[in-house]
């Protein structure tokens, strides 16, 4: 079985796992013309949902429409505060960044490498889709991840 092959199979299951993820992820990244850009959404997408699945398994529920629409309404609020109030400090990406550094390290790097692309031109625009994409996802995803069994889980963030 060639790296394609596996590349296939993974997407199939990502598919199969998380569809209304998968779907989304898809609907973005039809928009962009770009093949580098397409190209590089789909495998931090896919990327992403593996280190989930791999570190997690069974404790990733499905991300459901209603999951997914609260999760675009989260950032959609955060760059709404952002143009109101551009001195504030702290934004759902450097939250994501601080809960889940080694993701959004991996996203950083293969962005650069992309731009560094000296065969191709990149849409910048369509980049930051691509970024805040899988930002997204990450956010989707780790609200999707069941605590352990016994574990006590505050209301702290449901109340605020």
């Amino acid at each position: 079985m060639g790296s394609h092959d596996g590349l296939d199979e993974a997407f199939k299951e990502f598919e199969e796992q998380q569809p209304i993820l998968a779907s989304y992820v898809g609907q973005i990244l039809s928009r962009s013309r770009n093949e580098a850009t397409i190209a590089l959404g789909f495998f931090l997408s896919l990327s992403i949902w593996l280190a989930f699945s791999r570190t997690h398994g069974a404790a990733v529920q499905q991300v459901t429409g209603e999951d997914l629409h609260s999760t675009l309404e989260h950032f959609a609020l955060d760059e709404n505060l952002r143009m109101d109030e551009p001195q504030d400090s702290l934004e759902t990406v450097d939250v994501i960044a601080m809960e889940q550094p080694a993701l959004v390290e991996f996203v950083h790097e293969h962005m650069d490498a992309t731009l560094e692309l000296k065969h191709t031109s990149v849409n910048p625009e369509e980049l930051q889709v691509v970024y805040r994409n899988v930002l997204v996802e990450i956010l989707a995803l780790s609200y999707a991840v069941r605590p352990p069994l016994g574990a006590t889980v505050s209301n702290a963030e449901v109340l605020a």
